[in-house]
């Protein structure tokens, strides 16, 4: 039985370039795994030919069958290295809230593929999996990477940044009982122009992200889903509203929401902002760091 930890992630830059002929959209998107909160992903050779999953914790929305893309990994690896008839056990513990732009579903995915990988013996690595993950959905690719990086195309090409040389301390908030469809925010930014990022903003990130410098990294956050996830599910704007009254250095929309994230000066403010805020009645705040590339075993 192997044992690994599937981080959430955070978007510091997301633009949208346009729909795709293939339906999907063209991105620029800088995503980074965070310590503090993670699925816990057990993976174990199981009874000949059977896919067996359970999932704990936290999983209200998760599918136990087919449908939960981490079955899907491992469905899809045991087909891609024709081994079809061997059996695999999972069990997911739950911590990441879904349908939260956090991208719980593609970090268990991606975990169960390395999982795997290291179980069976196959030696596929990151490279070797790459395929099998882009055939699962965008970001799981992003995820066999972990840490931070710049991915493009519809989020399946990853160019990893380097590990800042301090971790950025973050704030979390998922509001309860708010989920977003990633179709329909996507469908909403289509109806209509939406502002681009300022000239120049992806490079200054990536300078600031190198620098350890919060202040920078705040300054330059953007996400173009916001708007349009504002638009359809007002409770978001609420959620950031929150977050933007407390301390910290500045707070954005992860993904196509429904969870928000704030940058802190330090881990001490960051406890010091959710301490205030559990104070306020608030609920679903976490307090988290961005993480260097590689799942924890």
């Amino acid at each position: 039985m192997i044992r690994i930890l599937a981080p959430a992630k955070v978007n510091l830059h997301l633009e949208v370039e346009g729909l795709r002929e293939d339906g999907y959209h063209e991105l620029v998107t800088v995503m980074a795994t965070v310590a503090g909160l993670a699925d816990e992903v057990e993976v174990g050779n199981g009874a000949e030919a059977a896919i067996e999953l359970a999932v704990e914790g936290s999983s209200a929305g998760v599918p136990t069958d087919s449908s939960n893309l981490a079955w899907q990994a491992a469905d899809r690896l045991r087909r891609h290295v024709d081994l079809d008839e061997r059996g695999v056990y999972l069990r997911l513990r739950k911590r990441i809230p879904a349908g939260g732009g956090l991208g719980g579903g593609s970090s268990d995915a991606a975990a169960v593929l390395l999982a795997l990988d290291d179980l069976w013996g196959l030696g596929l690595g990151t490279r070797g999996l790459a395929p099998v993950a882009c055939s699962l959905g965008s970001d799981v690719v992003f995820f066999l990477h972990g840490g931070m990086a710049v991915c493009r195309g519809r989020g399946e090409l990853v160019e990893p940044l380097p590990d800042p040389p301090e971790p950025l301390a973050l704030v979390i908030h998922c509001p309860p009982g708010v989920t977003c469809s990633t179709p329909r925010v996507y469908a909403r930014w289509d109806e209509s122009s939406r502002t681009p990022s300022a000239a120049g903003a992806l490079d200054g990130l990536v300078r600031a992200l190198a620098g350890s410098d919060a202040v920078g990294v705040a300054e330059r956050l953007f996400n173009a889903l916001e708007e349009p996830a504002f638009e359809l599910y007002p409770p978001l704007g609420e959620a950031l509203d929150a977050l933007a009254r407390t301390d910290l250095l500045g707070v954005r929309l992860t993904g196509s929401g429904a969870c928000c994230f704030g940058v802190a000066s330090n881990a001490m403010a960051a406890q010091r902002v959710r301490n205030d805020l559990v104070a306020q009645g608030v609920t679903g705040v976490f307090v988290a760091s961005t993480a260097p590339r590689g799942h924890q075993a």
